[in-house]
């Protein structure tokens, strides 16, 4: 319940002690939910300090939280009041500015900001007449009633819009690859939903093959590709409409970019020097990539930034990014300029001076918490036997984490693990993502897992100590034919591909009007591509990994159609415990596939009174 709808519900107002039928209990002009998640000032008190100053105040709302203070200069089509949102407070300073078109801002910056995240159930009963419009089709976001069904299929068994989200993110990432580099927008612009081409790559098919894998939401959906940034920004947002779920694009651009002929030092009044870093430009705007869309996601009554990552903050990488508009679509964003016009001298966006402030009270709220999952650790076996391995590291506090070791080692049952390969990540930003890798390793005989342990030596004071460190099972090929987690690539010339994933796996009690009322139940979602009839496509289930001695609980087996998607589901009964259910499609290998390597998943889940949620 959340009865004043402000997006903080009623139980932990209670426990703020706020009001739940007021938004703004202490009647300071700032929202409960923005004190609690932004400025981290007392919502029951309209003056936290007491020095006769309220919170809302400008300056007084920058005493409990660490803020960076920006005057920027903008041009269409970065829009002013487009620009306030959970990291950032703008107002205008000065209109026109330098130029006719132009806007000078204040820009306060609330960089560890942390959004209060609440699912709520899904699908909806309806959407809001305010949010229709983001669940519409564009000329982008083109989804096809076909492309609805599949959407709706491969988050069949999210039960809250937030689990539907993070169900499209780890698709998009497992399913999904990034086909050319192309930066789309040099090429053509969207003017009252119409392709305008501003430079052609050479002949009609070139341009068609562009859209198709750049632009167009369902068709990038349907051959499984995309291009960079904005490109994904648009397949995920035409996912997250297919599903009813309100989403828009966001622009962001680097807070501090520099050019020739900019202030020097620009930032020499940032104290936080980690968080000064820029992109450096030449007179002519080369250098590096600094253009960053994603998207937007209506989620617990506020906007919710989604990238890679639920919750994505302000930064990209270790560079503090800037939101510059919001939209529906990319239709007439772009902006004619005379040809006469120097970009350096008449860039839509200029930082013209930067400083922070740290916060003048201490709070409960700055954490760092660096963590591993199973699903961001990948292995992979290379055609001269040898194996590597990544992982994605997570930093889901709301502070800089300092640098930290990252170890990989391989294991065996019977013996001690050994150390593969051994690196250093960060610093990283709050709620940003680093990416580890390893050299190529070989596997001795017996090791059948990869650990990949984070800060070791405890080096780095954490909300969450218990979340550093994932495995990866390494099933190799062997005369029984067992199955693999490690991708080996494609047998060419095999038509059928049938795959599962961790986020295919699901546990839950039977409700009431089921045949199997209060059994606990697992059911697992198969994935086929090619074509014709596929017929006893097996599924064993185990708890625990059937290679560490794993019990198996039952065995299913159906017919599908390839290039389709079915469900296989199974009771069992456990006490209540935490297990680890592993899933291993077409156990004997009788099915020829293009890829031998995608059968098996696994997923953690705890069992516990008459419910079952994942560890």
């Amino acid at each position: 319940m959340d009865s004043d709808r402000d997006g903080l519900e009623d139980r932990l107002e209670l426990d703020l002690g706020t009001d739940p039928s007021s938004a703004d209990t202490d009647r300071d002009r700032l929202s409960d939910y923005e004190e609690y998640c932004k400025y981290r000032t007392d919502p029951t008190k309209s003056d936290s300090d007491g020095d006769g100053i309220p919170d809302g105040d400008r300056d007084e709302r920058r005493e409990y939280a660490y803020t960076i203070r920006a005057v920027i200069e903008i041009r269409p089509p970065n829009k002013s009041d487009m620009m306030t949102d959970l990291y950032q407070d703008a107002r205008v300073v000065k209109k026109p500015g330098r130029l006719p078109d132009s806007t000078i801002l204040e820009l306060l910056i609330f960089p560890f900001a942390t959004p209060h995240i609440r699912g709520r159930p899904y699908p909806y009963e309806s959407v809001s007449p305010s949010l229709r419009n983001y669940v519409q089709k564009t000329l982008a976001l083109n989804f096809s009633a076909e492309m609805q069904r599949e959407v709706k299929q491969i988050i069949a068994k999210a039960t809250t819009d937030v689990e539907a989200v993070e169900t499209v993110i780890n698709w998009i990432g497992n399913e999904t690859q990034l086909v050319n580099s192309y930066p789309e927008f040099a090429y053509f612009h969207v003017v009252d939903n119409r392709i305008r081409w501003l430079s052609s790559l050479g002949s009609s098919d070139k341009d068609r093959q562009l859209l198709e894998t750049n632009f167009y939401g369902d068709s990038m959906f349907k051959n499984r590709v995309h291009g960079t940034c904005t490109s994904l920004a648009t397949l995920r947002g035409t996912m997250l409409r297919a599903a009813g779920i309100p989403t828009r694009i966001i622009q962001t651009l680097p807070l501090i970019q520099r050019y020739e002929g900019d202030p020097e030092p620009l930032v020499d009044r940032m104290r936080r020097r980690i968080l000064a870093k820029g992109y450096e430009r030449d007179v002519n705007g080369r250098g590096q990539g600094a253009n960053h869309a994603y998207n937007e996601v209506f989620l617990n009554n506020h906007w919710i930034r989604v990238d890679q990552t639920l919750n994505t903050g302000p930064f990209v990488g270790d560079k503090l990014f800037v939101k510059v508009y919001s939209t529906d679509d990319w239709n007439n964003l772009f902006v004619q300029r005379p040809p006469e016009e120097l970009w350096n001298e008449n860039r839509d966006f200029r930082t013209l001076s930067v400083s922070d402030r740290y916060a003048k009270y201490r709070t409960e709220f700055e954490t760092i918490d660096i963590s591993v999952s199973e699903k961001g650790l990948s292995v992979t076996r290379r055609a001269d036997g040898q194996y590597e391995a990544s992982v994605l590291i997570h930093n889901a506090g709301n502070n800089v984490s300092p640098a930290f070791s990252v170890n990989f080692y391989a294991r065996a049952p019977d013996r001690a693990r050994r150390l593969l390969s051994q690196h250093t990540a960060g610093p990283i930003m709050p709620r940003s993502i680093w990416r580890e890798g390893t050299h190529p390793f070989r596997l001795e005989e017996g090791e059948d897992q990869v650990v990949v342990v984070l800060d070791e030596e405890n080096s780095v004071n954490e909300s969450d100590e218990a979340n550093n460190q994932a495995f990866k099972n390494v099933y190799r090929n062997d005369p029984q034919g067992a199955s693999t987690e490690v991708s080996a690539g494609h047998a060419p010339g095999t038509p059928v591909d049938i795959w599962i994933s961790n986020a295919d796996i699901h546990a839950y009690i039977a409700r009431e009007d089921s045949a199997f009322e209060g059994r606990r139940r697992v059911a697992v979602t198969i994935h086929s591509r090619g074509a014709g009839t596929l017929e006893k496509v097996e599924s064993k289930f185990y708890i625990g990994g059937p290679k560490q001695g794993g019990r198996l609980i039952g065995t299913g087996c159906l017919s599908m159609e390839a290039g389709q998607t079915a469900g296989s589901e199974i009771s069992f009964d456990v006490p209540e415990e935490e297990l680890e259910i592993h899933v291993i499609v077409d156990p004997e290998n009788r099915i020829a596939e293009s890829n031998e390597t995608n059968n098996t998943a696994s997923r953690a889940f705890i069992v516990k009174g008459g419910s079952i949620r994942e560890k």
